[in-house]
C-alpha cells in the first residue's frame, strides 16, 4: 500500500490520514512536544517479499489504533510515529487533539517510536527520524520542548513513557543536533 506524501516545514513524510481515524478537534496552538513509544515490535522484517517494510510498518499503525479505540479513544492516538526504517508517518497536519497525554491533548503534540525503549537503545535512523520530525515542526511552530510523556503527564497520569533508553537517545540528539547547527558545526 502506498501513502501519499505530506510535506511539513522543509521535510517530506507519508501522511497516514487515509488509515486512521479522522480527528473530532483541533489544538488551536502547540505548547509543545510527547515523545512515545509504542512497546511492540522495534525490528520489522519485509514478510510479503516486496523489499519494504512499509505493509508491515502499516499493519503496525492499524495495529495500535486498533488498541486505542479499544481502551475507548477515538483513533490513533499520536499526530506521528516513526520507524527503524527512517520512515515517519503523519495525521495530515499534525494540529489534531488526539489522546497521547490524558488532559493535555489540547495543548501537545505526540510522536511515538515505533517499539520498546524502557532499556533497548533506538536504532539511530529512528532517532535521526524524530529529530527531522522536530526539526520540520519547529520551522512550523516556532521553538516548543520535545520531552517524554512521563514528563508532561499530569499528577495521577504518571508513566515512564517513552523509556530511559529512548528518551535520552533522541533528546541527547535534538539538543547536540542544534548545538552544532548554531555555531555552524554542519
Amino acid at each position: 500500500m502506498m501513502l501519499p506524501e505530506i510535506v511539513l516545514g522543509d521535510e517530506v513524510f507519508l501522511d497516514m490520514s487515509t488509515i486512521i481515524s479522522p480527528n473530532r478537534y483541533r489544538r488551536d496552538a502547540t505548547m509543545g512536544i510527547a515523545l512515545h513509544h509504542s512497546v511492540g515490535a522495534a525490528h520489522f522484517l519485509d514478510r510479503n517479499w516486496n523489499g519494504t517494510t512499509m505493509d508491515e510498518e502499516i499493519s503496525h499503525i492499524k495495529g495500535i489504533e486498533a488498541q486505542h479505540l479499544g481502551q475507548g479513544f477515538e483513533g490513533f492516538g499520536y499526530n506521528a510515529i516513526a520507524f527503524e526504517s527512517g520512515r515517519v508517518y503523519v495525521a495530515g497536519d499534525c494540529m489534531g487533539a488526539r489522546a497521547h497525554v490524558a488532559s493535555r491533548n489540547g495543548e501537545l503534540e505526540g510522536i511515538c517510536m515505533a517499539g520498546d525503549y524502557r532499556s533497548l537503545r533506538p536504532a539511530q535512523t529512528l532517532v535521526e527520524a524524530i529529530a527531522r520530525y522536530y526539526r520540520a515542526r519547529v520551522t512550523m511552530l516556532g521553538v516548543v520542548p520535545i520531552r517524554g510523556h512521563r514528563e508532561w503527564a499530569l499528577p495521577g497520569n504518571e508513566t515512564t513513557c517513552p523509556g530511559d533508553a529512548g528518551l535520552s537517545a533522541v533528546i541527547g540528539a535534538i539538543y547536540t543536533s542544534a548545538i552544532a547547527q548554531e555555531f555552524g558545526m554542519t
